[in-house]
């Protein structure tokens, strides 16, 4: 035994005793391994925290009112598959009830079937009416109306379908929505008529499909409104529409008639890189802020007949594929024309440029681009060579 100790060998374990010695082994181990084990589950689920990571649901719904701003609230998540959605669908009675009890509507990713007239939405009491801003009422008061409906929330309905119709069919009465519009990102199957609508909030259109008309017919937006990339497949009227802010229709498609016919632009009006496929019109309308148009295709007919340039109307690389006229309009800002292609030659018949006239080339202002015609004489006159 002390030989064994002196020479730094380890003391032999007898058979009887080596179960004992495991045990014991086991047992001071433990607790540090728990120990161990323990803080790793709080720092995985610390971790699990910070990056997002948990139980996700297929088709999160989130649904009821905020109590503060008193809302009707419906999310649907996306991994909703078309059969959730079918089944969780938003009926248009239950947001017309909404709206009346004077609620805002906030939906995402939801289905809403049937129709929904907003002519049905109460009209302001004169306490309400006393509420709005000064400079609402005193245009209110100018019109000669009494019927103006309120919506005192706001509306939104982003990344959904709304299968029915949205109208507002008044013609002496308006429309008066408090809060913000958002339809960003929602394709309306149905006839949708916002016309004689006030908007005193901000409006999103942006990236949103109208399979139908969309009809702003005198419309007024006081704050900012944004239509870019909307599509409007079929006929769309902004008939004597006012928009007090920016307004931005850019890289937007206009598949139908476009009609922005006596619309006023009190800020700037942006339809760089629009579509228009169909014929359009902005014959009438003012703009006292920068109208750009940059990039825009107009592969229909369009007019500008009697329309006022206040600032700087840009057209540059533009495409005009058919008539474009500008006969009695007036251009006090800069006409920039350069880099624009017109394969039909413009009609500057009684125009009055007070500003600079920038053409794509130094001839005079019916100067047209026939690039394809030279394109195919060219092909012709070398067949006949050879």
């Amino acid at each position: 035994m002390n030989r064994s100790r002196r020479n730094g060998a380890r003391p032999r374990i007898s058979p009887v005793e080596k179960p004992r010695v495991w045990q014991e082994t086991c047992q001071s181990l433990h607790s540090p391994i728990k120990r161990v084990l323990q803080l790793g589950s709080v720092v995985i689920i610390w971790m699990s925290g910070l990056s997002g990571v948990g139980p996700v649901l297929s088709c999160e719904l989130s649904v009821g009112r905020e109590s503060q701003n008193v809302v009707y609230v419906r999310h649907l998540g996306a991994d909703c598959s078309a059969l959730e959605r079918e089944q969780q669908a938003v009926a248009s009675q239950d947001l017309l009830r909404a709206l009346k009890d004077g609620q805002g509507v906030d939906l995402q990713g939801v289905l809403v079937t049937g129709d929904l007239s907003l002519d049905a939405v109460p009209v302001a009491s004169d306490e309400q009416m006393r509420k709005l801003p000064v400079a609402v009422r005193d245009w209110i008061a100018r019109q000669g109306t009494q019927d103006i409906r309120l919506v005192r929330g706001g509306i939104a309905i982003r990344d959904s379908t709304v299968r029915g119709s949205i109208t507002h069919r008044s013609k002496q009465g308006y429309l008066l929505i408090e809060g913000p519009v958002t339809m960003a990102g929602t394709r309306f199957e149905g006839f949708q008529d916002w016309s004689r609508v006030i908007f005193l909030g901000p409006v999103d259109w942006s990236g949103a499909e109208f399979a139908r008309e969309g009809f702003f017919v005198q419309d007024r937006f006081w704050h900012d409104a944004t239509f870019d990339r909307t599509t409007f497949s079929g006929r769309s009227r902004f008939h004597r529409a006012h928009f007090q802010e920016a307004v931005s229709f850019r890289e937007a498609t206009f598949n139908g008639l476009a009609e922005l016919l006596e619309v006023t632009f009190q800020g700037p009006a942006r339809f760089a890189g629009a579509r228009f496929t169909q014929g359009s019109g902005f014959s009438g309308s003012h703009f006292h802020s920068v109208a750009d148009f940059s990039r825009s295709l107009f592969e229909r007919e369009v007019y500008f007949m009697f329309t006022v340039f206040e600032q700087p109307a840009l057209f540059r690389g533009a495409g005009f594929r058919s008539v474009n006229s500008y006969a009695d309009a007036e251009f006090n800002g800069t006409g920039d024309f350069s880099t624009a292609v017109f394969e039909q030659a413009p009609e500057f018949t009684r125009t009055k440029f007070k500003g600079e006239r920038l053409l794509p080339s130094s001839g005079s202002a019916s100067w047209p681009v026939y690039l394809p015609v030279y394109l195919v004489a060219a092909v012709a006159v070398i067949f006949t060579l050879l």
